[in-house]
């Protein structure tokens, strides 16, 4: 305690003797606003939307009749990609699976990893 004391009274000293002369304040400032405008803001009249088809679909095993499998988050990292998505089976439950790959063309056919431990084919 009388350590901290001591360091407290050197602290209060050094802003007498120096009238908070060492004190940075950081004061936030506003912008200029930029008059550069970058391209017309509207939307296209139409779109267009290409799919390769299924990338993954679910296969049921004895434990889990899967239904669905959705809402993949993907990361790729080293050249693999990993992904982690939702699955649904008939009865309504769901579970995640994990699954890495090096190519898309791959996914279909690479073993799912249960959360829990269980294994199944994508």
């Amino acid at each position: 305690m009388r350590f901290i004391q001591r360091r407290a009274g050197l602290a209060v000293a050094l802003v007498l003797l120096f009238g908070g002369a060492g004190v940075v304040q950081a004061v936030p400032t506003q912008a200029a606003a930029s008059t550069e405008v970058h391209g017309t803001g509207l939307l296209p009249s139409s779109f267009r939307w290409s799919s390769t088809g299924m990338v993954v679909s679910p296969k049921s095993h004895a434990a889990h009749d899967l239904v669905a499998i959705k809402d993949p988050s993907v990361v790729h990292c080293n050249g693999r990609w990993h992904v982690f998505a939702s699955t649904v089976d008939k009865s309504g439950n769901y579970s995640m699976v994990y699954l890495n790959f090096t190519d898309w063309s791959k996914a279909g056919s690479t073993t799912c990893t249960r959360c829990r431990g269980a294994t199944s084919t994508c």
